[in-house]
């Protein structure tokens, strides 16, 4: 629930949960991560048709990811954004488990203010999403159909 807003978490001493004031993301995370994701499996140019759950793609594989922190920890005064995508992939039409997989990224702010926080998710969601379909692909090709 922490992660289920458009908000931006930041995270005390790894016990209280605040937000950043007066900045919110353009979705809420989950729902703005996974547009990412699509996007960069559309951009890597190796899959034919890529699509959300929601779209009609007639797919061998489903790729299940649940985003686990998206947030600003601060700890002792330091800032770090942590950035985690857990991703389960399944082969169609029998959803049998091909790949699971946790990928994480930290980066820390270079400088103050939401625009210096902002470019750090940039950088460690990048890394994650880099990861996951390099993985996606390698485990998908790794499967007899």
């Amino acid at each position: 629930q922490t992660l289920d807003t458009t908000r931006i978490a930041v995270v005390s001493d790894g016990v209280g949960v605040d937000y950043v004031a007066l900045a919110n993301w353009v979705d809420r995370a989950p729902a703005m991560v996974q547009t990412l994701l699509v996007q960069s499996f559309a951009a890597s140019g190796k899959i034919e048709a890529v699509g959300t759950d929601r779209d009609r793609v007639r797919a061998q594989f489903l790729l299940r990811s649940e985003l686990r922190a998206f947030q600003i920890n601060r700890i002792n005064g330091d800032l770090i954004v942590r950035v985690r995508l857990d991703a389960t992939l399944l082969r169609l039409p029998r959803r049998e488990i091909v790949g699971r997989e946790r990928f994480a990224s930290e980066a820390r702010p270079e400088g103050q203010g939401v625009a210096a926080a902002v470019a750090a998710f940039d950088a460690a969601t990048g890394r994650v999403l880099k990861e996951v379909v390099g993985w996606t692909l390698r485990t998908g090709q790794s499967v007899d159909i």
